[in-house]
């Protein structure tokens, strides 16, 4: 398969990290409940972009029937084995995948790359990959990183300033501007965002992936109007997991500024599909 996002250093890293740091297995439990309190009675779901099944490994006995889909072998490792999830690898733009047989699709911390690193092309086919692969009454979910919007904080790095320095000087997307007092610093919520959800990549085979994004493109209202252009009605959209979260696995503290949920969970209807049904955007902070 040709134009595979992560290649074998970069998705052995990257699952290293996702098995070992104790912040994200936090995040798999946040998402599986959301998950689950949002939805009743799933038979079917498919996890597009599952990578080592981190998710589909928290919803196993809850959900009878689960299915994971990634293009990289790499990253879908042992789990390819497991005999109570099926697993499919392929691109989201092409899924082998029988069609009206999902009740949910889930896309965890995959759009911002599609959208980053995919042609606008790919976005579309996945889309309709989607919409081919839901029942009639099925939910798309995408749980990712969430723009925190403009406006800056303050925060005291204390022993991560080596690291910030380090990232400053790495981090190729766009360039930090920040005043410094010490270890204290001030900049932009985005930058503070991209740096926290960073750190763990610095110095390891995924840093110039890494480096070369952003994870501040998903904002909710955007991403909500959009998802809207292709016949689906965003239903409950959730702010959650807190920033300081990670900041106090990290020991940062936020000396000014507001915290602000660092994950979006939203959870849309396909429209042509769904009788009426209002507008309404349920709007939960957690």
């Amino acid at each position: 398969m040709n134009n595979i996002i992560y290649n074998k250093k970069e998705a052995d890293s990257l699952t290293e990290s996702e098995k070992t740091e104790v912040w994200r297995n936090d995040a798999e439990i946040l998402k599986s409940n959301l998950i689950l309190r949002n939805n009743t009675n799933i038979h079917t779901l498919v996890d597009i972009g599952c990578a080592w099944g981190q998710t589909l490994l928290k919803l196993k006995g809850k959900i009878p029937n689960l299915i994971g889909v990634d293009e990289s072998v790499d990253r879908m490792g042992n789990l390819i084995n497991d005999i109570d999830i099926h697993t499919v690898n392929s691109k989201s733009s092409s899924i082998d995948v029988a069609s009206n047989s999902a009740d949910v699709v889930l896309m965890s911390h995959i759009f911002h790359e599609i959208k980053l690193f995919e042609r606008p092309i790919i976005y579309q086919r996945t889309i309709r990959e989607i919409k081919r692969i839901l029942k009639s009454n099925g939910k798309l979910v995408v749980i990712d990183h969430r723009d925190p919007g403009p406006g800056s904080v303050i925060v005291d790095l204390k022993s991560n300033i080596c690291k910030f320095e380090y990232f400053v000087e790495k981090f190729k997307y766009e360039k930090i501007g920040y005043n410094r007092k010490g270890t204290v610093i001030e900049m932009s919520k985005r930058n503070c965002h991209d740096f926290v959800t960073k750190i763990w990549c610095l110095k390891t085979d995924a840093e110039d992936l890494e480096m070369n994004e952003t994870h501040t493109i998903m904002n909710s209202k955007l991403f909500s109007n959009d998802i809207e252009e292709f016949q689906f009605i965003p239903k409950i959209n959730i702010e959650f997991n807190q920033i300081t979260n990670l900041m106090n696995y990290y020991g940062i503290n936020l000396i000014s500024g507001n915290s602000w949920g660092r994950q979006l969970y939203i959870q849309s209807e396909y429209k042509s599909i769904v009788h009426n049904l209002n507008n309404e955007i349920l709007n939960v902070a957690t």
